[in-house]
């Protein structure tokens, strides 16, 4: 088959746009393409080629380039002109992978101005020169055909990544310009264009803003908490369900707030340019240091368990959530070595605890490139609030191992690699939480996460908790989780600045860790511990081990007070 040029490719026979239903996937029955094909060979203005096959014909093509993929035909690379006549060709079947990875990564190699503007100069595509009776009548369809096509990118467009004509205030009245130049000639378009518009701006821009199925399940929550001052509420006095709703409430929201540019163009290594994906950011280490900061900040042993073992229970709520981000916020601190070395601690848990934090380890342990996660990641379905760091390790993966262009052309196989991500980013943001809110225990939740001590200082308050007999391991803040990046990508998860210990604790606890400071060895004989160190969280035998034959494991003491869940 013959290929024309930009503005006559191969004619076709297409419906009557008044009669076409704009928003539905376009196909042509076999008759049709046919004699698409068959008019195609017929027309005049052709480029000119050898009886080769299409295929090698346009693999050679100094413009554009084609690969195989799972047996099919991919564009690989090609110049801004063609691949934006690729969107928007006469081919028998529009490929909405490639217009989808394109919409999502356009900005990577044009602005979105120029991409609109381009859009409509093929829409608008001129009858050439010389072009008379069956020819123009071929034209005439192949330019309808092209004109659908165009006005799908559109929808497309929009639909998928509004948040482009929400940052650019230039370009929603653009759009509209280019609307307006048509409205005499194509009035069911325009309209159909600015329905989706209208329909999206009234969802405040959001993907699709759906929630999940099903009804609002109602808080649970035992006290009368309206009735009680902030500073009289407890962490157990709230169930480790309703605690796992509210932080995947807060979180999710910050989620959904990421727009996709912040990952392209190595922007997420720039709190300037990624502001919101960095918000997420120090979201997750706030969080994690919160939970080695409940947990270090009691005193006596089997209350420090029950705190461990709530944590591990709201964990499990996270997974049945499928807040990922949660699990591996609950997963990263109890791999702090200022956590994971509290043997006693951890020896007092029961058998299903120690099960839960398998179960966890299991889901989003770092090794073998999260390939767990990444399993399950693939097979759930929203509401899914991911974790944000395997992102960042694929992005920073594609941006230093593949060029932008090559050979002059843009590397759309990169495109499609970074479309593939972000598209999977832009699907788990499309569904929202059905959680009730309970804001005053959110607002109390958030005030503790501010309120956490620095790295240095967990460690310091462990070893006066559960001090070693033998010599401790030496303490690095940034190696002292498994979860932590390599040094190129440690901006992913900066260390945050707390407020000081004397503003975080309590009187007593504060009193303790002074008195601590002052007689360490005296401090360090009354506990009596066996004389191991634990790093890192290595094996479940490693941390369960009873070190005190006389301590029967607890479940949770203080976890009595809350309801069944």
């Amino acid at each position: 088959m013959h290929r024309k040029v930009k503005s006559l490719s191969r004619a076709t026979s297409v419906p009557s746009l008044n009669t076409l239903e704009l928003d539905q996937k376009l196909s042509l029955s076999s008759s049709q393409l046919t004699t698409r094909n068959t008019t195609a060979t017929n027309t005049a203005t052709t480029r000119t080629s050898t009886n080769t096959d299409a295929k090698s014909e346009e693999t050679e093509e100094d413009d554009i380039r084609y690969g195989q993929k799972n047996g099919r035909k991919v564009i690989v690379s090609g110049t801004l002109d063609r691949l934006i006549e690729s969107l928007a060709d006469e081919t028998y079947i529009q490929d909405q992978d490639y217009v989808k990875n394109f919409i999502i990564t356009h900005q990577y190699f044009t602005t979105s101005e120029i991409f609109l503007k381009k859009l409509f100069d093929r829409f608008n595509m001129q009858i050439p020169e010389g072009v008379t009776g069956e020819q123009l009548e071929n034209f005439e369809r192949t330019r309808s055909f092209i004109r659908i096509r165009v006005i799908n990118v559109v929808k497309k467009w929009v639909e998928t990544c509004f948040s482009d004509f929400q940052t650019n205030p230039a370009l929603l009245p653009s759009l509209h310009h280019h609307l307006d130049l048509i409205k005499d000639e194509h009035p069911n378009i325009v309209q159909f264009v600015r329905r989706t518009v209208d329909d999206m701006m009234n969802g405040d821009g959001a993907i699709h803003n759906r929630q999940a199925n099903g009804e609002v399940p109602r808080p649970r929550v035992s006290i009368e908490i309206d009735k009680k001052n902030e500073e009289d509420l407890r962490f157990f006095d709230f169930s480790s369900c309703e605690v796992a709703r509210q932080l995947t409430l807060v979180e999710s929201s910050l989620f959904r707030l990421i727009p996709k540019d912040e990952f392209l163009n190595k922007g997420f290594n720039d709190p300037k340019v990624a502001p919101n994906l960095h918000t997420m950011i120090n979201r997750f280490n706030l969080a994690t240091a919160w939970i080695g900061s409940e947990i270090l900040s009691v005193q006596d042993l089997r209350r420090r368990t029950a705190v461990l073992a709530k944590f591990l229970k709201i964990g499990k709520r996270y997974k049945d959530m499928n807040n990922f981000n949660g699990v591996m916020e609950i997963y990263s601190s109890l791999s702090l070595t200022p956590v994971s070395r509290l043997r006693q601690t951890w020896a007092g848990l029961s058998e299903k605890h120690r099960k839960i934090f398998a179960e966890l380890e299991d889901l989003v342990n770092p090794s073998n490139n999260y390939s767990k996660y990444r399993q399950i990641i693939k097979t759930v379905q929203p509401p899914v609030l991911p974790f944000q760091g395997v992102y960042l390790t694929d992005l920073t993966f594609i941006e230093e191992n593949t060029n932008r262009l090559t050979n002059g052309l843009v590397n759309f196989d990169k495109m499609q690699m970074l479309g593939r991500l972000i598209d999977e980013v832009l699907y788990f943001q499309s569904v929202r939480y059905k959680f009730e809110e309970v804001p005053k225990l959110r607002d109390w939740l958030t005030n503790r996460q501010s309120s956490s001590y620095t790295n240095e200082e967990l460690y310091s308050r462990s070893k006066l908790l559960e001090p070693s007999t033998s010599s401790p391991t030496s303490y690095s803040p940034a190696s002292s989780s498994p979860t932590s990046p390599p040094a190129s990508k440690k901006s992913w998860f900066k260390s945050v600045r707390f407020p000081s210990v004397k503003e975080l604790l309590n009187t007593e606890d504060y009193n303790f860790m002074r008195k601590s400071d002052k007689k360490v060895g005296r401090k360090r004989n009354s506990f009596s511990p066996r004389s191991t160190t634990i790093s890192v969280v290595n094996t479940n035998q490693s941390l369960f081990t009873n070190t005190n034959a006389n301590q029967s494991p607890i479940g949770v003491v203080e976890e009595q007070k809350e309801t069944n869940n």
